[in-house]
């Protein structure tokens, strides 16, 4: 399952499971140059109530929708509550200590775009609420160490930068976190109490006291009496 406020952006194309879907919680449309048939959202629900069963769902992918959810902590909440023990959550999210955040804190004042106006996750916070939910941080890695311009022609010929100072500065203009749920999945085994043959009841056949037959008749034995 794929939690996503760009629904047009698929990240589990080529995942190995083959049963993928995504939830919105509204519907953005596509840019004009995609097909908007094949690449459109599938289902709009509120992401802090999922109309999923509890542990339904082995990898969950929330994609950039914790920065703009009024309440990210419920969404995370949600996350876990459908996410199978031994499952995994992958987090992408903004991180607020780079160019973009920098950008970030004084465009907020400026400009009224979303992407202005989203939340400043830390990536250690978010790891404190995984650790409250029963998972383990597997993998924390920073993304994106150029300028933070969305032009094609930049994007294409700075990609060395990030391949440069990718292991030298540890930061970027995002980050993703993989998570996994520790909690053990416990499942009530009930007893078979009608083939127990401790407790099962067992028909008694009846015998006389007074019958002389060796097969019906129980010998009590008897104590001498001392003389």
């Amino acid at each position: 399952m794929e939690l996503s406020i760009v629904p047009y952006e698929r990240l589990s194309e080529h995942s190995r499971i083959n049963h993928r879907f995504s939830l919105s919680p509204v519907h953005v449309p596509p840019p004009p140059s995609d097909d908007a048939s094949l690449r459109d959202v599938q289902g709009l629900s509120e992401l802090d109530a999922l109309p999923l069963a509890d542990e339904s769902i082995d990898v969950t992918i929330l994609h950039h929708v914790l920065e703009f959810s009024p309440n990210p902590h419920q969404v995370l909440k949600e996350a876990a509550r459908v996410t199978v023990p031994r499952g995994h959550v992958i987090i992408f999210a903004f991180n607020p200590f780079s160019l973009a955040g920098l950008m970030q804190m004084g465009a907020q004042f400026y400009s009224k775009r979303p992407i202005w106006q989203r939340r400043a996750l830390r990536a250690g916070r978010i790891r404190d609420w995984l650790e409250f939910l029963d998972f383990s941080c597997l993998s924390l890695r920073f993304l994106g160490r150029n300028l933070p311009i969305n032009h094609s022609r930049y994007l294409n010929s700075s990609r060395f930068v990030d391949r440069i100072f990718s292991r030298s500065i540890p930061l970027g203009s995002m980050y993703y976190i993989v998570a996994r749920k520790d909690k053990a999945g416990l499942q009530p085994i009930k007893p078979a109490w009608d083939n127990s043959r401790f407790l099962g009841v067992a028909p008694i056949p009846k015998r006389s006291m007074t019958a002389r037959s060796s097969q019906s008749a129980a010998i009590l034995p008897f104590r001498n009496r001392m003389r």
